[in-house]
Formats: structure tokens, sequence, C-alpha cells
């Protein structure tokens, strides 16, 4: 989905319905495992209660009541069945029922499938007892049961319980015991027991509890309908009003101008998260009007500077043909011509090299030794220092090397020894220094240039000035070459910057040292 609104609509409705099924699901669990420990403390009573009953029946004697108390009842307005509506069957060791319900006449309770060890008496309180589901006779309807197995206790007077001990203690019996309670081993009683040993089992059909449970999940299945249908909305519209800055900033964006690169796009609304992309925005409309007007700034230089050059090349060109002219007047406008020619070309791939070191592309690297470097240059201009009356004197460090392309830092040397050579004071020394600073190697080329306006260090590098028109050649300086080299050098990764003291001109470059330092 390539919608924001339909991104966020469908991540808050799926993470608000899943959260609702899942509280659904814990609220029926809950709810389920506490109706069903209502209905276990209501067959857990009927069981413990039947004890007594069970006794009387067999004539053991007036035995108070058995109690469990603290057992659950009800819960949440549910209503634990009455212990008369639980059905209960109690059979002796020898398998005969003792006593049974009123309600089973269809048959029997089934037993437990595991059958527990008899507890004793006298640790009924703490006994727990086993839990399992059968099917209700003659009705084949489920039904929740509980099953006990324990030692009746032994009678040693008239009508009073003996107390455990070591003579009369669990497991032990008088003898003589009534067989229909497995008195005498010999009858088929529990040996393991000691004799007399008695099972309960108490039942009741699960038929209320399920269709109390049905009507909880249908509740639930509706109260999640209803929820979901309402969270949607509520989130449709959350979602709307949340993304209507982003509306107002379109409609910003679709009335800006082209020609109007002065607007600041304005966030509409108190929203912290969009600041930035706001600010970003602006910074990106700011660095666009800045790329515009250099460009045009660069038009409308270009066409300054070939204006001259094109218009001599022009008159040159008509004075030519204005009249017959002897062979020697053509070759000298030819001459004239190409001069002309050349100082075009020149500017033209100047021009290009500018635009082709703008471009973001990775500069090359390799070791370039700087002393060479200068050597070789320093020759290219040797002859025009020699008529100027101007001497070289360098300082630079044996094997000192940076990180670059030779054939670029060549062309940026060239031009920063062709730009000294051009613009120093006659009969004076241009001094070129190197020496490695840090990471760095930092390459410095001074030279005297007597009456130089004080805003040379600022515009040396701007294209097309000139500190001092005619002092440039043909051909050579078109007020290009320190920006070129300030091109090069910052996309070979170094710096360049300029300074003056007095008459002092000084050309600072740095660029990346080779690892070996």
């Amino acid at each position: 989905m390539k919608s924001l609104r339909g991104r966020l609509l469908l991540g808050l409705l799926a993470g608000i319905t899943l959260f609702l099924a899942a509280t659904g699901v814990a609220v029926h669990a809950v709810v389920e495992s506490r109706l069903e420990a209502a209905l276990d403390g209501t067959l857990e009573a009927v069981l413990f209660a039947s004890v007594d009953d069970v006794l009387r029946e067999q004539r053991r004697g007036p035995i108070d009541r058995f109690r469990r108390p603290g057992r659950q009842r009800s819960f949440l307005g549910w209503r634990a069945p009455d212990e008369e509506d639980v059905l209960f069957q109690a059979w002796n060791a020898v398998g005969e029922t003792v006593l049974r319900s009123e309600g089973l006449s269809a048959g029997d309770l089934a037993r437990a499938p595991v059958r527990p060890d008899p507890v004793p008496f006298h640790e009924l309180g703490t006994s727990e007892p086993v839990r399992f589901v059968l099917t209700l006779p003659g009705r084949d309807v489920e039904a929740r049961a509980m099953a006990l197995r324990f030692e009746p206790p032994s009678i040693g007077g008239a009508g009073s319980m003996r107390p455990p001990g070591p003579e009369n203690g669990p497991g032990r019996r008088p003898p003589g015991g009534d067989p229909r309670l497995g008195g005498d081993p010999r009858a088929g009683g529990d040996p393991r027991a000691g004799g007399d040993v008695i099972e309960l089992v108490a039942a009741h059909d699960t038929t209320g509890l399920e269709a109390t449970l049905s009507e909880l999940r249908l509740l639930l299945v509706i109260s999640w309908l209803v929820s979901s249908v309402g969270c949607a909305g509520l989130a449709l519209w959350i979602v709307h009003v949340g993304l209507r800055p982003l509306a107002g900033l379109r409609d910003q964006m679709g009335r800006q101008q082209a020609n109007d690169l002065q607007h600041r796009f304005v966030l509409p609304g108190p929203l912290a998260e969009m600041k930035p992309v706001v600010d970003q925005l602006n910074d990106l409309m700011a660095r666009i009007r800045g790329a515009m007007e250099r460009e045009q700034a660069f038009a409308s230089d270009v066409a300054h500077e070939l204006r001259t050059p094109l218009a001599g090349l022009r008159s040159t060109l008509e004075l030519a043909l204005m009249r017959p002219r002897e062979s020697e007047e053509l070759r000298e406008t030819a001459r004239q011509s190409l001069a002309i020619t050349l100082e075009m070309q020149s500017l033209v791939e100047t021009l290009l090299d500018l635009a082709r070191f703008s471009a973001d592309s990775p500069p090359p690297s390799e070791p370039v030794a700087i002393g060479p470097l200068i050597e070789v240059a320093w020759s290219h201009h040797a002859e025009s220092a020699r008529d100027r009356g101007l001497t070289l004197m360098q300082q630079i460090d044996a094997g000192l090397e940076v990180a670059s392309d030779g054939a670029l830092l060549a062309r940026v040397v060239d031009n920063l020894i062709g730009n000294a050579v051009a613009y120093a004071d006659g009969s004076t020394t241009v001094h070129i220094e190197g020496l490695p600073v840090g990471a760095e190697v930092e390459v410095r080329m001074a030279n005297r240039v007597a009456g130089a306006p004080r805003d040379l260090p600022e515009r040396a590098f701007e294209a097309f000035w000139r500190a001092d028109a005619a002092r440039s050649e043909t051909g050579q300086h078109a007020g290009l070459g320190l920006a070129l080299c300030r091109r090069v050098v910052e996309f070979l990764g170094g710096s360049i910057q300029a300074t003056l003291d007095g008459d002092g001109f000084e050309v600072s470059m740095r660029l990346p040292a080779t690892t070996a330092r």
C-alpha cells in the first residue's frame, strides 16, 4: 500500500482489532476458569458432605457432618447449582453401591478412570479429589465429576470416633466390621487400605455452564465488532486530522512558482515531527536558489567574457573584407583571428573544467611527489619568469607526497605558478614551501604584489575577476585560474585559501598526505 493514510489506518485497525480480540480471549478464559471453579466448589462441597451420609448409612455411629469451608460457589452473578441438584454415588471396597442419589434411576455414575489411593479419614481435610469428565447415565450429557476414596474411621465406644493411635490408626479397624464396607479382607476388601474403603463420586451436567459461556462468547464477539467499527471511525478521524498539515504543506508546494525561489514553506500547525522536514525543505530551496543565482551569474560572466573576443574577431574579419588585401595583410588578419580563437578556446576549455570538477564523483588518489611537480610546472613558465626578472626559491621536504591525482594536481600547480609569474612584481622572488601538517601536506606559494587591493584574498577565487586586467595575457588569463584551482582542490579532498600581508600575497593549499606518512 503506497498511501500513508492507508498504511496508518491499516496499522491502527489491525493493532486495535488484534488487541480487542486478545482481550476477549483472555476474558473468556478467565471467566470460564472461574465458572468451572464455582461448579467444582459445589461438587467438592457435596462430595465431602456425603461422607457423613455414607457413614450414617453404614451405622458407624453418630459422627459430626464433615464440612470443608472456603469453597467458591458462584462467580459474576452465575449461580452454581444447588447441592440437591448434584448427583452422587458411593461404593464400598467390593464395588457394592452404598448410597446413591435418587436421580440416578437410569443407571450408575462412572467411576474415576484413575483410582486414587484411599485417604485416611483424619486427612480428608487436606486431600484433593480427582477431577474428570463423565457421561450421565440415560441422558448422554457430559458432566464434571469428582472422586474421592477414603478409609472410614474406627469406632471404639458408644457413638464416639476413636482417635488414631498406634493400635487403632489409619488403615486399622476392629475385627468383625460390616462386610458391606469391606470389613473382612477375605470378603474382597482392598488389602492395601487394610480393610474398609469407601469411594465417592459427585457429578453435575455442564449444560448450564456451556450456555453461560456461549452467551458470554456472543457478547464478546458483539463487543469486539462494535468496538472495532467505532475504533475504525475514530482512527479515520484521527488520521485525517493528523495528516491535515501535510495537505497544507502540499498546497504551499503546489502554489510555488518556478521564478519565486525566495518563498519559505511554513509548517501548518505545531507538529514537532514535521519541523525537521520543513526545515530541510527550506534549506533545499535555499541551496537551489543559490545554485540558480550562481548559474545566472556564471552565464552572465561567460557572455561578458566571450563578447569581447567575438567582437574583436568580427571587427577583424569585417575590416579585412572592406577592400582587397595583399597576401601579407591577409596572413596578419588570419594570425589575429587565430589568436582570438585560441583565447576563446582556452576560455571554453576552462569553463568545461569548472563544470567537470563540480560533479559529485569520487576523486582519484595515488602518491604524488610535490617537489618534482613544482619543478616541472616552473619549467613551463621559466621563459616568462626570466623576462620579468623573477626567481624561484623553494623549500620542499625530500619525499614529501600527497594522496591525490597527479594530472589534476599538476594542473593546479601550473595555474598557481602561472598566476604568480603573471602578477608578481618584476625582479622579485616567488617563494614555494611544502611541509607536513598532521594528516595533511601544506603547500604555500608567496609573491610580492605592490598596490594589491585589500579584498584580493576574498575575490581572488571568483570566476572572471582580475585584480589588474591590464596584465592579462591573451588566451591565458581570463580570470578563471584561481577559481579553477579551488574547484579542483576541493574535488581532490583538500582546501585552498589566500592571504594578503602588506604587499605579500600568499596562496596556501592543503591536501591529504599519503598513508605512509
